[in-house]
């Protein structure tokens, strides 16, 4: 193989969801394909905690490294799975990371979600913060965003607002997908032309 493709798939998603419909993208381009599914989703069990996941997903790129030298490794994140893969490429150095439909964090993401929320308590009742705008200023690897500008479950914005913290940076690209909604951005051409030129 070229290399080896890390994936964090979203929140309605696990192993047995995601290996028939996204693996072929990966391993038809070359690559292997790594995924884990976090604590309570599929058959993995354990307490869930952000500091859980995070813990598991550093392991998984621990025991690639066994295998894979990190200039083979792409740390590839999706929806919920965006802010994992953020904190995993800001503590190594892998290839590149990839980000499908990134949130800013999550304390960001949740008025929308709950409007009705006063907003100095949501940092106090969420159990998830997911700092992606925290995390990516700490990633060293080329960055490349996809993001759909119709998504209807995480604002275009958000990509364009972590943009923004990484603009000095000159290994950095945001793909938009013009009219693009959360679920579907791989069947637009202009995505499959862009993991192409990606993954070679």
């Amino acid at each position: 193989p070229k290399g080896v493709v890390l994936y964090f798939h979203g929140r309605g998603g696990n192993l047995n969801h995601n290996m028939g419909k996204f693996s072929h993208e990966f391993t038809d381009r070359g690559y292997d394909l790594f995924i884990m599914d976090y604590r309570g989703f599929g058959k993995s069990r354990g307490k869930l905690s952000e500091k859980a996941i995070c813990h598991d997903a550093d392991y998984c790129y621990d025991y690639l490294l066994d295998y894979f030298p990190e200039d083979k490794i792409i740390v590839y994140g999706r929806s919920l799975g965006t802010g994992i893969a953020t904190y995993v490429a800001s503590h190594h150095d892998p290839k590149a990371l990839v980000l499908e439909a990134p949130y800013f964090n999550i304390l960001d993401l949740t008025p929308r979600e709950a409007p009705y929320l006063p907003r100095f308590l949501i940092p106090l009742i969420l159990k998830y913060h997911f700092r992606t705008d925290k995390w990516i200023v700490k990633v060293d690897s080329p960055i490349h965003i996809f993001h759909g500008t119709e998504d209807e479950l995480v604002p275009y914005d958000s990509s364009t607002r972590l943009l923004k913290l990484i603009k000095e940076k000159s290994d950095v690209s945001l793909i938009s997908i013009e009219k693009g909604k959360h679920n579907h951005l791989r069947h637009h051409p202009k995505y499959q032309l862009t993991l192409d030129e990606i993954l070679n």
